[in-house]
């Protein structure tokens, strides 16, 4: 490490987890302030931003070290470093919140996405809903002063997720429609405008005349609101009985259902999430017969987030926030309640200045 990596103060104030259940688990305090170790950066953290992932880790057990600090959305400033990383103290960026190991055979051929022993940084290890975080420099990306800091916290999870999905296994083409349930999320909203990008036409779906209007803006050429209207029914009306080519699935058992009904005959549905529970409520008949694909999608490799990082910079994506808050155990319990009512549009981001 170098002179600077010793911190002011041996604890940090975090929002954390001593044991799995509700937002009533979630606890402010001081813990241990990270050291880096060799090829590792420290951040002292800027601004942190909630996942649905954060709300699974927390309520289902699993063997994570407790307490457990979430949050994997990041952007900060290099704080400290360990030997070999030559990354200056004082840069400004994100974290790529996948972690690759580098070595196996997948990683070795450029797919990291699906290394033997991936894992995600504020999952698997302690994230950014703290003063300081510790991660490879690897995971390190700059962002542009241009970027503000709740912006720069709101994209890395989601964007990367959708990109992956959108291109990588999706192979949405410019012309292809695409329909993206659940337009209120963090993934879809960003999803949303990553399709309109590919030139690809949206349907969305969403509840409540705010969120439709919100939706529309981001560039859904067709929102539906589910709780009024029966999507499959409007969806076949707007491509005239053929269905839509690709499926943005990230809701669940709620919507699978009717997401792959609305598939073209030969069409295909990525998956990267089941936030209203893991079910398979698809009969496979449907499946072989009308040769649909699934396919399942998570996270993304470090091509990928350079290449979604590159079209949130250029301002062809932008972040949906739905709120920006201080970092307190209240504030961070709020936003567990609210991600799981969905009741927001958008990422919950967290300043943790504002908390100290």
């Amino acid at each position: 490490m170098n002179a600077l990596a010793v911190p002011l103060r041996d604890v940090m104030f975090a929002v954390f987890f001593r044991r799995f259940g509700g937002p009533e688990v979630l606890e402010e305090g001081e813990l241990p302030t990270p050291q880096p170790g060799p090829g590792e950066v420290r951040l002292r953290v800027l601004a942190v931003a909630l996942n649905h992932l954060d709300v699974w880790d927390r309520m289902e057990p699993s063997k994570i070290p407790l307490p457990h600090i979430g949050g994997s959305d990041i952007v900060g400033r290099v704080d400290a470093v360990g030997r070999g990383v030559r990354i200056p103290v004082g840069a400004r960026g994100v974290l790529n919140p996948s972690l690759w190991c580098g070595k196996c055979r997948f990683c070795r051929r450029g797919e990291e996405a699906v290394c033997e022993t991936f894992q995600i940084i504020g999952s698997d290890s302690n994230g950014g809903c703290a003063e300081f975080v510790v991660a490879p420099s690897r995971n390190f990306f700059r962002v542009p002063a241009s970027l503000p800091d709740d912006a720069a916290a709101a994209y890395p999870l989601t964007a990367l997720t959708a990109y992956r999905m959108l291109v990588t296994k999706g192979r949405l083409r410019r012309g292809e429609t695409v329909l993206v349930p659940g337009a209120g999320g963090g993934l879809s909203s960003i999803g949303i405008q990553i399709a309109r990008v590919l030139g690809a036409r949206v349907i969305a779906t969403t509840h409540g005349a705010d969120k439709v209007e919100k939706a529309r803006k981001l560039g859904a050429g067709l929102v539906i609101d589910y709780r009024q209207e029966d999507v499959l029914a409007r969806v076949r009306e707007a491509t005239r009985g053929r269905g839509v080519d690709l499926v943005f699935e990230n809701v669940g058992e709620a919507t699978f259902r009717t997401s792959v009904a609305t598939l073209r005959k030969g069409g295909r549905v990525v998956t990267a999430g089941a936030s209203t529970g893991g079910d398979f409520p698809v009969p496979i008949g449907d499946v072989y017969w009308r040769q649909l694909e699934i396919l399942g999608s998570t996270m993304g490799g470090p091509k990928e987030f350079a290449a979604v990082s590159r079209l949130v910079f250029s301002g062809k994506v932008r972040p949906v926030i739905d709120r920006v808050e201080p970092l307190t155990a209240g504030n961070v319990r709020a936003g567990h309640e609210a991600l799981e009512k969905a009741t927001q549009f958008g990422k919950i981001v967290f300043r943790v200045g504002e908390s100290m």
